[in-house]
């Protein structure tokens, strides 16, 4: 190991990885501040040799999406400088490393992200019927189908 964690650095996950190849022989390791990008030496006495460290910080987000997408066994990043393909031996490390540096950028988790967008989508929805979907739901759970039918749908007051 030819680099040290900071105190306030934690170790988000370790990997396997191909870096801008195709060939699955080096490491990633991706803290809470950067990734850092390793590869393995020698047959019998192994030994791990940095190749590059890229701060987080350096990853482009553009239209509030992180430039960082799994697809397959890659994933692909955008920074600042360049960009990188990591390929990975199977598809749910793609998927993890994507989604934990997409975390840390934005400062959410994957289940807050996920439920703003279907707050945005009931949004839109109800500005363009001009009903009130979250008020319908309600009385659908509290009264049932046919009593809210028979009570009639609520709308918007604006």
């Amino acid at each position: 190991m030819n680099y040290s964690l900071d105190n306030d650095e934690v170790i988000l996950l370790e990997s396997e990885v191909g870096y801008n190849r195709n060939i699955v022989n080096d490491y990633v390791t991706l803290t809470n501040k950067k990734m850092i990008l390793e590869s393995q030496k020698g047959i019998f006495k192994k030994r791990k040799e940095l190749i590059e460290i890229i701060n987080l910080d350096d990853i482009k987000i553009y239209n509030n999406e992180v430039q960082c997408k799994a697809k397959g066994f890659d994933v692909n990043i955008q920074t600042v400088n360049k960009n990188i393909k990591l390929t990975f031996n199977g598809l749910i490390n793609p998927q993890k490393l994507a989604t934990k540096i997409t975390d840390v950028l934005t400062n959410t988790s994957l289940s807050t992200r996920g439920s703003n967008k279907v707050k945005k989508a009931i949004d839109t929805i109800d500005n363009a019927t001009g009903l009130e979907s979250r008020e319908i739901l309600k009385g659908v759970l509290e009264n049932g189908i046919k009593g809210t039918l028979l009570h009639g749908f609520k709308k918007n007051k604006k």
